[in-house]
């Protein structure tokens, strides 16, 4: 505990059980004034689970919540905030159809009489708080002009309104730009020096480390250790959070398999891609390589992805599978010459939540599981879906279960899955570990290497420079929709990241 700082809550052996799960055992937190607590834990640690039960969205089953000293229980949210506490989610909360002001201060307006709401006072409040945050946005605009940098500022605006003691930040980073990055980070430490106090979740060990005080591990639904940030390193950590000590399977792969490349036979050649996008983009993939592709928000990688696969169409350009020219007008043009799309948003584009995990693992593959009659056989749809379990460990109760029950690491995993059942010989993995745990990002990492040495060529775009840099062979870097570089990342030291970033930025 921190002896300098006072202690201002306190969650201390909270149980929560769901049915059978128990999904918090004598789980604890403190928070300190004017600091901000770190929470670390793989996905299914309990996290939200606990931060849902200090909000009031969830009831504990037993232990005991402290504010101030004094006891407290939160019949719900509306209880919690009126408290002073108030929870930035990682997925935005907005109406786009109101205005920023009215979405700031929806249930806070100020009132000219018992039916009337002080449109100008609203407004006027808004704006200040707007000034306070350093948005250059105006309360009259409607929030569906916002970019999902400003929408999270959004809810760190709502949490201000409500005059907030205590604000959860989960994943407030995620899809943000390096800027507006900067800018939040700056927002927190102006909360800090005010008195408030900040639980961060974050899966980025870099950002707990830059803007954390202290940090809390957790691990199954049990607190494991609090100390000072600075206790532990990185490796340490994760060892904590994980339960066992790190193998050096990674730290091998990448200083023999990837530091030996051997030249390679083209596999897929793009020549002049044109459309609404692009203009005349031109890059060549190797079989059996990592090639990685880096940009800011808004530099294309997607759009680029979604070209080649199909989803976008092309007015211009040529595409070439192992020197022989392909036609792609749509994804199943793709998935048939065995060029396989892993997008970026699993729970809106990649999975169907409400489907079971099989149904999700064989979805681009009926054919392949059906008879001459189009009819799907059961039998090596279960088998298939069996196989893929096992093979990437994907922690379910069964493959019956929806995906939308499954921690952020296995539904990855159900998305890869269902992607390798296609036999791919070209791999566009987009933003493979977002949202994921680090325990979980190092699985996928293996599982893209086992990848590499059977020959499966690998597009791999992300926007965390370590992780493209570490598992790249060579490197587009894009700005504006164009492929500003290409930088042969096998030796690391010819570069440094801040060299990559000049690229990016321009």
């Amino acid at each position: 505990m921190s002896a300098q700082s006072k202690l201002v809550f306190q969650a201390k052996k909270i149980s929560k059980r769901f049915l059978a799960t128990l999904a918090l055992d004598e789980a604890s937190l403190n928070v300190y004034q004017g600091k901000v607590m770190g929470v670390l834990g793989e996905n299914g640690a309990g996290k939200s689970t606990l931060m849902k039960v200090i909000t009031g969205v969830y009831q504990k089953d037993s232990g005991a919540l402290y504010l101030d000293g004094n006891e407290v229980n939160f019949a719900n949210v509306s209880v919690s905030q009126m408290h002073g506490i108030s929870m930035v989610h990682q997925e935005p909360h907005i109406l786009p159809d109101l205005t920023i002001g009215e979405n700031i201060m929806l249930g806070q307006e100020p009132m000219k009489n018992r039916y009337c709401i002080n449109t100008k006072q609203m407004y006027q409040q808004a704006n200040a708080i707007l000034s306070q945050l350093g948005m250059n946005k105006k309360a009259t605009t409607l929030a569906d002009q916002l970019s999902i940098g400003d929408q999270k500022m959004l809810e760190i605006a709502k949490a201000l309104v409500i005059n907030a003691k205590i604000i959860i930040m989960d994943e407030p980073t995620d899809a943000l730009t390096i800027s507006e990055v900067n800018q939040l980070f700056c927002i927190i430490r102006s909360l800090c020096s005010e008195g408030k106090s900040i639980i961060y979740i974050s899966h980025r060990m870099e950002e707990i480390f830059d803007i954390c005080d202290d940090i809390t591990i957790m691990r199954d639904g049990k607190f494991i250790t609090e100390c000072k940030v600075n206790a532990l390193d990185e490796k340490a950590i994760i060892e904590k959070m994980v339960g066992k000590k790190l193998s050096n399977q990674l730290e091998s792969a990448e200083t023999t398999e990837y530091n030996q490349r051997e030249e390679k036979q083209i596999a897929l050649s793009v020549e002049g891609l044109s459309n609404r996008y692009f203009h005349k983009l031109s890059f060549d993939l190797c079989q059996g390589e990592i090639l990685g592709v880096f940009g800011l928000m808004g530099a294309g990688r997607t759009e680029l992805a979604k070209s080649i696969y199909g989803t976008e169409v092309l007015n211009a350009g040529k595409i070439y599978l192992n020197g022989k020219a392909i036609q792609i007008h749509c994804e199943k043009d793709a998935i048939k010459e065995g060029i396989i799309y892993v997008c970026e948003d699993r729970k809106h584009e990649g999975l169907l939540l409400e489907r079971p995990i099989v149904e999700n693992i064989s979805l681009s593959s009926l054919e392949r599981i059906s008879n001459r009659f189009g009819i799907i056989q059961c039998k090596a749809e279960k088998d298939a879906a069996d196989y893929y379990i096992k093979l990437l460990s994907i922690k379910a109760k069964n493959k019956m279960q929806l995906p939308d029950e499954l921690s952020g690491g296995n539904q990855q995993k159900v998305a890869i899955a269902r992607a390798l059942m296609c036999q791919p010989k070209i791999l566009i993995l987009d933003e493979p570990t977002r949202g994921v745990d680090v325990g979980a990002k190092h699985e996928i990492y293996r599982l893209i290497y086992q990848l590499k040495s059977k020959g499966i060529s690998i597009l791999l775009i992300s926007s965390e420079m370590p992780e493209v840099v570490g598992l790249s062979d060579r490197m587009l870097v894009m700005r504006d929709k164009k492929i500003v570089t290409t930088l042969d990342v096998q030796h690391k030291g010819n570069f440094t990241q801040s060299e990559i970033l000049k690229y990016a930025m321009g």
